[in-house]
């Protein structure tokens, strides 16, 4: 768990098994990049922080979702691997003015979730060049 922290680094670990494998809440301008989330219940959780950058992490097998974003703003989701999961990436009606680019999600029951399948306008996320074969609303993928 990550709360209230500024400028935190998370670099080439390993989460498994944990109902999340990393939470963070009411932080700003952290850095998750190369590390493997697998079996747990939720790979990674932001709740209500900023500036947030998931890079290039792989996500295998975790039960609800990889990357799961509540009340989050101005952060990025790029060149992420992620898959068989129930919603690969979803991003709450709450969470606005981030990017979401160059992922690819695969073999997730959903592996793209923008705010249950509202449009992308609701909440001004831009998704760009996202390889994948299901998403609510049905334009975010590039097959």
């Amino acid at each position: 768990m990550n709360s209230g922290s500024i400028g935190t680094h998370i670099l080439n670990l390993k989460f498994e098994e944990n109902k999340i494998g990393i939470f963070l809440t009411s932080s700003i301008g952290i850095t998750l990049e190369v590390n493997f989330l697998e079996t747990n219940s939720i790979g990674i959780a932001s709740h209500s922080s900023r500036g947030v950058t998931i890079h290039d992490n792989k996500f295998y097998n975790n039960d609800l979702a990889r990357v799961l974003f509540m009340g989050t703003y101005k952060s990025q989701i790029d060149a992420n691997s992620i898959s068989a999961s129930h919603d690969g990436i979803h991003i709450y009606e709450n969470s606005t003015y981030n990017k979401i680019i160059n992922n690819t999600a695969i073999k997730n029951k959903v592996d793209i979730n923008n705010a249950d399948g509202l449009p992308i306008t609701v909440n001004d996320n831009d998704y760009v060049n996202n390889k994948c074969s299901t998403s609510k609303p049905h334009s975010i993928c590039e097959k």
